[in-house]
């Protein structure tokens, strides 16, 4: 990995787009790692909902949750944003483990908030700092409700997500079964507009040989952390993207909004100097 060159055509892309990235990629195939800010404490946007998924999965392997048992949703876990539930009426009942596929593949507000206040945020906090990302807190999960303006972000680190994603790709947390099943869902993302936008990875269902798992974040930061299984090369990656500006969104669809831009040509050049690499 020319480091030297990949740090040169994220400046550009930083000057382009009008921000700065955070980032941590490693190359699971050798042992290069690439680091950039990957220290500074950012707002998570969604991709905290990693940390919760994990937590809960903890929970149900020490038999504290049953992932088949129904669960609802009340009013006062409404949120704007992304998701579905948000346009039916609650009341409605799911498993707890479709809840959390919500949440991940569709970054679902509702579900979140719902499986947050189901598995405590004090113990995904706690849990994330024991499995020893420090710079990690999701404070009281995704604002919003009565009590929005007293709510703080969730908040971590490139360095922490990327050793997060990595432990379970490696399966060092949880169990096998359970990491696969982490590795299974964020296959099925369906917000794909940064990682996988430029990476000739495409698109699968199941026994594909290439890949990509991943959890996207829209928020202050574009935030996005996965794992990328390409034919000849698997790395790990976490980025965020601060813009310097607040960028004013003209259509619905965000797909070609600057900071996304800006991440995908990002996550493009880090995978160009791995796959070199190889």
């Amino acid at each position: 990995m020319n480091k030297d060159r990949l740090k040169t055509n994220l400046s550009k892309i930083e000057q382009q787009y009008g921000g700065q990235f955070s980032l941590e990629a490693r190359h699971l195939d050798g042992d290069s790692t690439f680091t950039l800010r990957a220290e500074e404490i950012l707002p998570t946007a969604s991709t905290f909902k990693l940390f919760v998924l994990c937590e809960l999965f903890r929970q149900a392997g020490e038999g504290h949750i049953d992932l088949q048992a129904p669960i609802t949703w009340k009013p006062e876990f409404h949120r704007g944003g992304d998701g579905v539930l948000r346009v039916m009426k609650p009341g409605q009942h799911l498993s707890i483990h479709n809840m959390a596929v919500l949440m991940i593949i569709i970054s679902d507000n509702i579900a979140t908030a719902t499986l947050v206040d189901l598995a405590g945020p004090e113990n995904v906090t706690r849990t994330m700092q024991d499995w020893g990302l420090a710079a990690t807190n999701i404070h009281r999960g995704l604002p919003g409700g009565a009590n929005a303006a007293e709510m703080e972000q969730p908040v971590s680190s490139a360095h922490d997500l990327c050793s997060l994603i990595t432990r379970i790709y490696r399966r060092d947390v949880l169990t096998p079964e359970w990491c696969d099943e982490i590795i299974r869902i964020l296959r099925a993302q369906r917000c794909n507009d940064m990682l996988p936008r430029y990476i000739p990875v495409g698109e699968d269902w199941g026994d594909a040989s290439t890949w990509i798992a991943n959890k996207t974040g829209y928020g202050a930061c574009r935030v996005e952390v996965g794992i990328v299984k390409a034919e000849d090369t698997v790395f790990s990656l976490a980025m965020f993207f601060k813009p310097n500006q607040r960028h004013q969104a003209s259509f619905k669809c965000l797909a070609d909004y600057p900071p996304v831009l800006a991440m995908a040509n990002a996550c493009r050049a880090v995978c160009e100097e791995i796959r070199e690499e190889c």
